[in-house]
């Protein structure tokens, strides 16, 4: 694995690559991978505008940016703590450890461990420490927010209970089932993304565990774990998709697990990104 810190519009950041994959991890704010790509190709990741002409900034400073960052639950007007001050890292022999401050309002600190795997996936453990000196209930999640682009996932039954159901979707607010951007088809869900302001979001559990997202000659693969009945957010959900205006979120979700004072919940992705 190579490492090199390179100064950018966005100020100092730390890029990796084993010669297959390239990522790049934001220094000065985050905890965020602003870089995902094959090796000497573009960047897959949406890139806020510098002055945040996507509205997407909220009165105390939080920003977007774009890029992988970690979630966990409850979703509340909490989770949007600004995350604007510079992260500790360390380099590993083959990959980072990023390390966040405690969030004031969550009282919760994230951690992000990146490795990159011999057989040339990457290994991404999303970290989340109570530090609120009280027991709290929180789920581990990742988020990854990227330019454009189509979205492929199979929605796989749980193993099949007679007399219970096997499918679990979730559909957020306005979300339209019928939405112009989707196929649906046996099994099988096809987002393609077009630059419209329709809100859209869905969530489902899928034995599959894995998504897969095109752009910029480049295939994107996002695999997660798929326990059933493992008390997944959002009535049952292992992943989310997100379609906005300006990009597309894929969103893969750890469980609800109860945690006390110093106690970690800790949910893995594994991406794989080739050139085709």
């Amino acid at each position: 694995m190579k490492s090199e810190i390179r100064n950018t519009y966005r100020g100092k950041m730390l890029f990796l690559t084993d010669g297959k994959t390239e990522i790049g991890c934001a220094l000065e704010f985050g905890i965020r991978v602003s870089h995902l790509s094959a090796a000497g190709m573009e960047n897959i990741y949406y890139e806020q505008p510098a002055d945040c002409s996507d509205g997407l900034i909220t009165e105390d400073g939080w920003k977007l940016y774009g890029g992988h960052r970690i979630w966990n639950t409850p979703e509340d007007s909490t989770c949007n703590c600004p995350d604007n001050d510079p992260v500790e890292y360390e380099l590993l022999e083959d990959g980072v450890i990023l390390k966040q401050k405690e969030e004031p309002w969550r009282h919760i600190e994230k951690e992000l461990r990146i490795r990159f795997l011999d057989d040339g996936r990457i290994e991404v453990t999303n970290l989340i420490r109570n530090v609120s000196g009280k027991a709290i209930d929180t789920a581990a999640w990742g988020v990854n927010t990227l330019s454009g682009g189509d979205v492929e996932v199979d929605y796989l039954p749980a193993d099949v209970v007679p007399g219970e159901p096997g499918r679990y979707v979730s559909l957020w607010g306005m979300t339209n089932i019928a939405d112009e951007r989707l196929t649906w088809s046996d099994n099988h869900l096809s987002a393609k993304y077009k630059p419209i302001s329709d809100y859209f979001k869905l969530g489902m559990y899928t034995k599959a565990g894995i998504a897969s997202y095109t752009n910029k000659g480049q295939k994107f693969e996002l695999m997660f774990g798929t326990e059933h009945f493992g008390n997944y957010p959002d009535n049952g959900c292992n992943f989310e998709l997100f379609m906005h205006h300006d990009f597309i979120e894929m969103e893969s979700l750890g469980k609800v697990i109860h945690l006390s004072e110093g106690e970690c919940a800790a949910h893995t992705e594994y991406w794989k990104i080739e050139k085709i």
